[in-house]
C-alpha cells in the first residue's frame, strides 16, 4: 500500500511540475515578446532533458559509468546534441577539480 501511496504521491508533484513549467515559458514568452516556438525549443526540451541528466550524474558520482551510458534510449528530438550536452556535464561532474 505505501509503494501505491508513493506512486500517487510522484504522479501528482510530475503534473504539478509540468503545470508550473507551463507557467513559467509563458510567462516569459509574455515578458520578453519571444517567439513561442523558441521558448519551446529551449526551456521545455532543457526541462524535458533534466532528469536523464539527473540520472546520467548520479551514476558518474557514484561510479557508475555503466549507467551513464546504458541510459540512451531513442528520442525524436536532437538526440545527438541532448546526449552530448549530458555526457560533457558529467563529464564535468566526473573530472576532479
Amino acid at each position: 500500500m505505501l509503494i501505491f501511496a508513493v506512486l500517487v504521491f510522484g504522479l501528482l508533484l510530475l503534473v504539478a511540475g509540468a503545470q508550473v513549467m507551463i507557467q513559467v515559458a509563458t510567462a516569459l514568452v509574455k515578458a520578453f515578446s519571444v517567439p513561442p516556438v523558441v521558448i519551446g525549443l529551449t526551456i521545455v526540451a532543457f526541462g524535458t532533458s533534466t532528469p536523464e541528466l539527473v540520472v546520467n550524474c548520479t551514476a558518474a558520482l557514484s561510479h557508475q559509468t555503466e549507467l551513464a551510458f546504458g541510459n540512451f534510449g531513442p528520442v525524436s528530438d536532437l538526440f545527438i546534441i541532448r546526449k552530448g550536452f549530458q555526457l560533457a556535464v558529467t563529464a564535468h561532474v566526473k573530472m576532479p577539480a
